[in-house]
């Protein structure tokens, strides 16, 4: 920061009043040798620091004076670019007319320099610069000429041409950092260029003295001030180094080969529209901002979005691979972690023109071995369906080590298998498991069951009505072919006699009026898994399903939309029939005492859960619960 320097920036709203009173930032404990140095300042300095400062404090929009480098780089003071929200620079190749938007890349408050970064797309570049940047001390008595823009609203918004010597390589109380020069400058020529006799850029206009203290007193920073300033950015080919200058003899073939590098510089403390500007900032972004890698050697893509022309990852960690690399998208493999520490790290996506993203990574640490599978049960129906199962592991390879003789492996991929069954011809449910290995060891085991119905219920098969308790139900009674036939509807392996084939003298004798409660007739004689019904199984249809009655029993419609028929069965007494067209009575396997069994009774209005004596006989419908 510069002591006893005027504001070199001019400011819109306060033309006039800096006119007559240019001082600003005085700072003057940093730079002060002595005691009487301060006290000299004092007197020059405070009253004008504090006018200016409140003038200034209000103020929306500014402006200064700025040069080419390289690669859309420009140069300005700091105090110019200071507590500005939008940057415009005009001159751009010559156009006084045209904006571009710039922003702030690096800058030295100390020194008052700030370097500033043109991009995006609609942005033509500068040109070869045709300077070249001195960074050996000037001698004093040199002769140099300045460009700048100062005090456009007054002078105009032509650039304005001055020229002096080098009257010492310091400013002031000694300030090595700066040159006096006798060129006059004013507001709005701050950050302007200074060029030798021969077109080398030597310095950077800063400050002055109030002409009312000493005239033609004014201060420009060193290039080589500039020089350390690019270093910090560790960005190569900033700075020009080759001169065209030696072309031009005259000062005035010098100006016009140098005017289209000068620019006139604006700026605001908000944020302004970007409809007029002539380039549009560039950006880049990518999806996921962040990626996490388990221990194993993954790989996942990165989708990107930019308006350059083009761009690269610039940086990232070297346990990290790029390929598949797009206009729009790159893929990031990790590489196996075996340590027993996780990894962090960055990447970083840079566009042509300098701007980045960067992207945290994580990747886990080394874990003990293991294998899971999803799901860990599988159950099959009797038709051969496929399965699925999803295999995690941080093992490198895989298998299965066992599985049952009825299961066949479909498809094996590096993450998953597919598992079907074989038909059988056995009657009821099987069950077995299949072993996930592990190259080290490591096992896995998923239950596998399935229910096989190749014995069918008189050419009838099971139906599936989606009941929470997975009871099969069978689509006839025992001893029917069909539901509307009448047959020996009635079981329970007692002795019937048929006296003829007309159902009035079907007769029923030698009902026991008891039974052990262990038998199990269904079981019995139709094989494993077949039972007569529980009250429980008998509670379950009648209030999980829709009952709908017809003029010979009941239609049953599962949660599953599939369904079953009931047919009014009646029953046979010692005494003969019962009423077989209208009436509807089944046995449950479940005893409510050693006389009477519970058991469903329905007739063409009403249905229900009741008790009856074993003396009569009933229908039987079958049942197989695969659980």
């Amino acid at each position: 920061m510069k002591t006893c320097s005027f504001c070199g920036a001019e400011n819109e709203d306060a033309v006039q009043k800096l006119l007559t009173l240019p001082y600003k930032n005085c700072n003057i404990a940093n730079k002060m040798k002595n005691i009487a140095n301060l006290l000299i300042n004092i007197l020059l300095c405070i009253f004008p620091l504090l006018f200016v400062s409140m003038s200034l404090s209000a103020q929306k929009k500014w402006s200064g004076t700025g040069f080419a480098l390289n690669n859309g780089y420009l140069v300005t003071n700091w105090h110019v670019a200071r507590n500005a929200q939008t940057i415009h620079v005009y001159g751009i190749r010559g156009d006084i007319n045209k904006k571009y938007i710039a922003e702030v890349v690096a800058k030295d408050e100390d020194i008052d320099l700030a370097i500033l970064k043109i991009s995006g797309n609609g942005f033509p570049g500068f040109g070869t610069v045709p300077y070249k940047v001195r960074t050996n001390t000037a001698e004093v008595a040199e002769n140099v000429f300045v460009l700048g823009f100062p005090m456009t609203k007054i002078m105009g918004d032509e650039m304005k041409y001055t020229e002096g010597v080098i009257n010492s390589l310091s400013g002031i109380g000694g300030d090595k950092s700066t040159y006096q020069i006798s060129a006059q400058v004013s507001h709005g020529s701050s950050g302007g260029p200074v060029f030798d006799d021969y077109g080398n850029l030597v310095g950077i206009i800063s400050s002055g003295l109030d002409a009312s203290v000493q005239q033609n007193v004014y201060y420009a920073i060193k290039t080589a001030y500039l020089k350390n300033l690019v270093e910090t950015m560790y960005v190569s080919n900033v700075l020009p180094t080759n001169s065209l200058m030696g072309n031009y003899t005259k000062r005035q073939d010098k100006f016009k080969a140098v005017k289209n590098f000068v620019f006139y510089i604006e700026c605001y403390d908000r944020k302004m529209p970007l409809d007029d500007v002539a380039n549009r900032p560039s950006y880049i972004k990518a999806s996921p901002s962040s990626l996490s890698f388990s221990e194993k050697q993954e790989g996942k893509t990165l989708v990107v979005s930019t308006n350059a022309p083009s761009w690269k990852i610039s940086s990232k960690p070297d346990w990290c691979m790029t390929t598949n690399k797009t206009t729009t998208s790159v893929t990031i493999n990790a590489l196996k972690n075996d340590s027993n520490e996780s990894r962090r790290g960055t990447i970083v996506l840079e566009t042509s023109d300098g701007k980045i993203f960067p992207i945290d990574i994580i990747q886990s640490e080394k874990r003990p071995p293991y294998i899971t599978a999803n799901p860990s049960s599988v159950n099959f129906d009797e038709d051969g369906e496929q399965k699925v199962i999803l295999i995690t592991t941080n093992s490198e390879s895989w298998t299965i080590s066992s599985k049952p003789d009825w299961c066949t492996i479909i498809d094996k991929t590096e993450n998953s298998v597919s598992i079907t069954t074989t038909n059988t011809d056995y009657k009821g449910t099987l069950s077995g498991s299949i072993i996930f290995e592990t190259s080290n060891g490591e096992t896995f085991q998923v239950s596998v069951l399935k229910i096989e119905m190749k014995g069918k219920l008189n050419g009838h098969e099971w139906v599936d009505l989606g009941l929470p308790s997975g009871t099969l139900w069978a689509t006839c009674n025992v001893g029917a072919n069909s539901p509307e036939e009448f047959g020996d509807y009635f079981a329970w392996g007692e002795t019937k006699i048929k006296n003829s084939y007309t159902k009035d003298n079907y007769k029923y004798s030698g009902c026991p009026t008891t039974l052990p409660p262990s038998v199990d007739a269904a079981a019995a004689n139709w094989g494993d898994g077949w039972h007569i019904p529980t009250k429980t199984q008998w509670e379950e249809l009648k209030n999980k399903c829709e009952w709908m009655s017809g003029s010979n029993g009941y239609k049953i419609v599962g949660p599953s939309g599939k369904s079953i028929f009931l047919p009014a069965a009646g029953f046979y007494s010692n005494n003969g029939y019962g009423n077989a067209n209208t009436y509807g009575y089944y046995w449950s396997s479940t005893f409510n005492s050693s006389f009477a069994a519970w058991d469903l009774g329905f007739n063409t209005i009403s249905y229900s859960i009741r008790k009856d004596a074993r003396s009569d006989g009933e229908s039987v419908r079958p049942v197989c619960n695969p659980h």
